[in-house]
């Protein structure tokens, strides 16, 4: 008995040695100096390798994978085959391994596959019960447990999966290709594969694999299958080509034509097993097999291959990775499959030969082909993939067909919105920055990005330049976007000089301009008999005037007059033959306005267009903010319509220090005014919600990426100058691949010209730049500043005593307002002497408390604190956010030395935070914010309730709800007895459904604000799930939104019940 014992324990010794030497076969470390992949891919897309689990065990190929891939695919032994040979059976000892390796070498993982949809790649078990091909339930079952079990137990590594593998039918017999799965079930096994994944990982890419769909007939398939699949919204990603190519096949053309077709489905594409084959295959299969005999014994290169053939692999591997870049906003993964030609799957099928089809030798050495691929992608490495960008950076863009509302996280001002077919355009305030007025571009209206602006610089006398006087406040503001017969116009005023009139046949410019007398916060209409309207000011009666044909005068003597209650910042249009007014009354928790008349002459009928409507923001800092808090409204914005018929706004509101900001909302149409919101719940806006139907499916991709590595000949074209820059004075070629700033005299930062700014991105931002110092001379500042007012800065001060560290922070007087005098001199605080002359610097702007943390750093890593954090506000003598700014100035009364600046980044720690994420497939409890009362069943299981949290039991069932995946980021929840939460004329109720699918009773828009909180839209009146705060009693769907304390009883905190083991999480099958 001992001797048996002993040898168990030898045995586990073993085993668990072999587990531990398996995963550490990263030992070897690959050369710093190595040509490597994954470094020159930059952030195209991912480069991976499938590879079986036991090439994992040599170190050489385990060096090799680690030193040039980012992401391995196993290429078997997740397999179902492998993985579940019996429905009892597991076999999770390989695939552990191979996870393991994966994170002990920072490496991601694909998980391969889930269903293969091929008989003869299925286990008996699988296909029969009780001696009889399988039911449709039970084969339901059997691929939910598997997917379920599997996904459960790797996502914390696998961030995709290869769900689905080669579904779809290769001849001209339907559909899908014959198997138990599509005989059984059709395509329904498809989905439940799909939406069990999606509930066990939703944060992983989910794939559709399989071959040979660029080719035409398949590729018809490809698309009908995806089609069908998103009409049902199964939650698949993407489409993996396995991109096994044959030499000289000619296919990038259909390859050009899927990724074309796959982009209009707002399809993501992997390459999922990649190859070139210089044995070709193809004639193994040709006329019923007739020259298999004959290849078998073909074997042509067995000594070598000859250079012309090598040559002919190196240019067609050189063709696809061009495409890779063209089409890199929707390629997500390259995996080549297998490291090295020794070890390729095109050496034994389907007949025995040498082949030599992958980058790397027998001898795992790079061949010329892996040279020609490194030096193309080392070309053309600067190019950034928005799409991994999306994570790091804010987008509206939920990436499940819905958006969240702050459009961009950064101020945006005085937003005017037109289409023009199916393109929209969006023009946004500057003030005193240059260049100036935004111009933007988009084809969904959630997704933008900048195309350029009206004026490179703002140049029109000493006060813009910062010489005698400022335009601090003040500038170029509240323009007006149109289009017509063929161009387009910008209308905005600049202070003291009158209305610019912009024209070009470009939205990208180049821009013609001449001006007119100003009008305040104008806007204009071209209207369908040839004449121009423009309406201004901020009381009643507005004047509305008109403009000749060329736009360089006003039509003497005319004056038409809208008379009524409106405001400021107008926004005319003509709409079915209805005269529109859209205007916001002045102030920051204030309304906007609508009038409508059927002339210009009136009368107009005028309506209150949004009420009260602030999103949840507070008027003061989030983290300060009271019960009587009003927050801080939409106002100020323009309309615009969809090929679909849909309306939409894009509106302002005010966001403390951040600045003003810009939210997307639909418009509804009611007794003949265009309403925000939806129906039953209109003059109110939803956070969250469905994206527009524009026509087109774009990914998300964040607006705004503010690093700058200062490499080129260009800023990155979110930079700002404060005022009017010195051109003469900056470069990024005098010192290429840095910025320098050449110092001008001034008094201060406030006054100093040549400061460079960016917006910051809310939430919470941290700007870091790098600093070299040595090119000061006495009387320089140079550093990283928050303009606004007051300000503050951090810097090194050169004095003939020598260096100095400082941090400096003006007065502390609220503001002002615009045209105040400058702020009087604050105080500075000295940290270091004679600090090194090449330095970190950095600010940590959190804008739900208003505070700023600056610090400094030796090393670029360890970062020391500089004081107390600087409170940041919002104020009218800037009329701006705070914008972080780089500058250098000399207080000597003379031009000084210089500056250098470079790596300037931005981290956004929470541009994805809890504020995305939505439990499907969880098992959760739902407080109340308000009071922490539950939400529970009652006693009896057929009404909903919520109960007070010192007397709730959280363990109970009735506290608990299984969140149910409903697609574009709806959920039913699923309460005890398998009773769901049900919206009625009565409250709201728990309904069995039997086996009926949940209906908009049933339905709820998860909305996510800020901070955490959650609120629960029923599509029955577009109200909100809500409780009597302090007041233990029937919930009901009643609220118009948020209160912006959160404290009204219609947001609710989520927390997971662990314990609870998810079941079926979709009903939409």
């Amino acid at each position: 008995m001992s001797r048996y014992l002993f040898s168990i324990a030898n045995l586990l010794g073993i085993i668990l040695s072999a587990v531990a030497a398996f995963a550490q076969t990263s030992v070897p470390e690959s050369s710093p100096n190595a040509r490597s992949l994954k470094q020159v891919i930059g952030n195209r897309y991912k480069i991976g390798v499938g590879v079986s689990h036991r090439v994992l065990q040599n170190p050489a190929d385990a060096a090799l994978i680690r030193e040039q891939f980012e992401i391995i695919t196993p290429e078997n032994c997740m397999k179902a085959q492998s993985i579940h040979p019996a429905e009892n059976q597991w076999r999770f000892d390989a695939p552990d391994r191979f996870v393991e390796f994966a994170k002990q070498n920072q490496l991601e993982v694909v998980g391969h596959c889930l269903v293969w949809a091929k008989d003869d790649r299925t286990d008996a078990w699988m296909m029969e019960e009780n001696g009889q091909p399988v039911s449709r339930e039970t084969l339901l079952k059997r691929i939910e447990n598997h997917v379920a079990t599997v996904v459960q137990r790797y996502a914390d590594t696998a961030t995709m999966w290869d769900v689905v593998n080669e579904a779809l039918s290769d001849g001209s017999d339907g559909l899908l290709r014959d198997s138990i799965y599509s005989r059984t079930t059709d395509l329904e096994f498809i989905a439940t594969a799909f939406r069990t994944a999606h509930a066990n990982d939703p944060t992983a890419m989910l794939i559709y694999n399989d071959y040979n769909c660029h080719k035409a007939g398949k590729r018809e398939k490809m698309i009908e299958l995806l089609t069908k699949l998103k009409e049902q919204n199964v939650p698949v990603d993407a489409y993996g080509m396995q991109g096994h190519f044959e030499l000289g096949d000619e296919s990038l053309p259909q390859l050009r034509e899927t990724f074309d077709e796959l982009r209009k489905l707002g399809m993501k594409v992997v390459v999922s097993e990649l190859d070139i084959d210089v044995v070709t295959r193809g004639r193994w299969w040709a006329e019923e097999g007739k020259y298999r005999e004959e290849l078998s014994k073909y074997d042509p290169y067995r000594d070598g291959l000859p250079s012309e053939v090598e040559q002919q692999q190196i240019q067609q591997y050189i063709e696809l990775f061009k495409l890779f870049d063209e089409y890199q906003d929707m390629i997500v993964r390259v995996s080549f499959w297998n490291l090295h030609d020794g070890q390729s799957w095109l050496n034994d099928f389907p007949w025995n030969r040498t082949n030599y089809p992958l980058l790397f030798d027998r001898d795992r050495q790079p061949k010329p082909v892996f040279d020609a691929i490194y030096s193309l992608l080392r070309q053309s490495e600067t190019k950034i993939d928005q799409t991994s960008a999306a994570l790091r950076a804010w987008t509206a863009d939920n990436g499940n067909g819905t958006y969240s509302n702050p459009l961009f996280y950064e101020e945006f001002e005085d937003p005017d919105v037109i289409r023009v077919g199916e393109d929209y355009y969006l023009a946004g305030t500057t003030m005193h920055m240059n260049p100036g007025v935004q111009l933007m571009h988009s084809k969904d209206l959630v997704n933008w990005e900048l195309v350029g602006y009206c004026l490179d610089r703002l140049d029109f006398g000493p006060a813009f330049r910062l010489e005698d006087g400022d335009i601090y406040g003040r500038g170029i503001w509240a323009p007006c976007l149109r289009y017509h017969n063929g161009t387009f116009y910008v209308f905005t005023n600049i202070n003291g000089l009158g209305l610019q009139v912009f024209r070009s046949k470009s939205i990208e410019g180049p821009w013609e301009r001449n001006q007119l007398p100003s009008r305040h916060d104008m806007s204009v209409l071209f209207d369908d008999d040839g004449k121009v309207y423009i309406i201004s000011g901020a009381h009643s009666p507005y004047p509305i005037e008109e403009l000749t044909p060329d736009l360089r005068a006003f039509v003497p003597e005319v004056r038409h007059e809208l008379v009524g209650q409106m405001g400021e910042g107008h926004h005319l249009y003509k709409i079915n033959g209805k005269y529109v007014d859209v205007s916001a009354i002045p102030g920051g928790p204030v309304d906007q306005m609508v009038a409508v008349a059927d002339s210009i002459d009136g009368p107009w009928k005028v309506e209150r267009m949004v009420q009260g409507e602030a999103l949840g923001v507070t008027a003061a800092a989030p983290d300060h903010a009271q019960p009587s808090d009003r927050g801080l409204w939409l106002h100020q914005g323009g309309i615009v319509d969809t090929p679909s018929g849909q309306w939409w706004s894009i509106i302002m509101s005010d966001h403390g220090s951040a600045g003003r900001m810009v939210s997307l909302v639909p418009v509804t149409w009611s007794d003949g005014f265009p309403l925000i919101g939806l129906p039953g719940n209109l003059r109110k806006a939803p956070n969250t919600w469905v994206k527009p139907d524009t026509g087109y499916l774009q990914e998300p991709k964040p607006t705004f990426i503010h690093d700058d590595d200062f490499q080129g000949d260009k800023l990155n074209p979110h930079w700002q100058w404060n005022h009017v820059p010195d051109d003469s004075k900056w470069s990024i070629t005098e010192r290429p691949g840095v910025l320098r700033l050449h110092s001008l005299p001034a008094s201060d930062f406030y006054s100093a010209r040549n400061s460079l700014c960016q917006r910051p991105p809310g939430p919470e931002s941290i700007m870091t730049v790098e600093l070299d110092t040595s090119g000061l001379v006495d009387g320089d500042t140079a550093g990283l500043a928050l303009l606004s007012s007051p300000y503050a800065w951090v810097g090194v001060v050169k004095t003939a005593d020598g260096m100095r560290l400082q941090k400096f922070e003006s007065n502390t007087r609220r503001g002002g307002r615009r045209a105040d005098p400058a702020a009087p001199e604050g105080q500075a605080t000295e940290f270091s002497v004679d600090p090194p002359s090449h330095l970190w610097l950095r600010v940590h702007c959190n804008f739900d408390n208003d505070q700023a943390v600056f610090s400094w750093s030796a090393d670029g890593k360890e970062f020391t604190l500089l004081g107390e954090p600087f409170t940041m506000i919002f104020q009218l003598r800037t009329f701006q956010g705070v914008r972080p700014a780089l500058f250098n100035f000399n207080t000597s009364g003379e031009p000084g030395g210089y500056a250098d600046f470079d790596n300037y980044s931005v981290q956004e720690p929470r541009a994805r935070g809890i504020e995305r994420t939505i439990p499907l497939g969880k098992t959760v409890t739902l407080t109340s914010g308000a009071d922490g009362s539950f939400l529970a069943a009652d006693s009896q299981g057929t009404s909903l309730v919520n109960i007070a949290a010192d007397s709730a039991d959280a363990n109970q069932d009735r506290f608990r709800f299984q969140v149910v995946d409903l697609g574009l980021g709806r959920v039913a929840l699923k309460a005890t007895k398998d009773r769901y939460v049900s919206a009625s004329s009565d409250g709201v109720v728990l309904k069995d459904l039997a086996d009926a699918k949940p209906r908009d009773a049933e339905t709820f828009q998860w909305i996510n604000l800020m901070r955490g909180d959650t609120m629960l839209m029923s599509l029955v009146n577009h109200r909100y799930l809500n409780t009597s705060p302090k007041e233990p009693a029937s919930v009901e769907v009643s609220a118009s939104g948020p209160r912006p304390d959160r404290k009204g009883g219609a947001c609710f905190q989520w927390e997971e019940i662990k314990s609870q083991s998810p079941t079926k999480v979709n009903e939409n099958e």
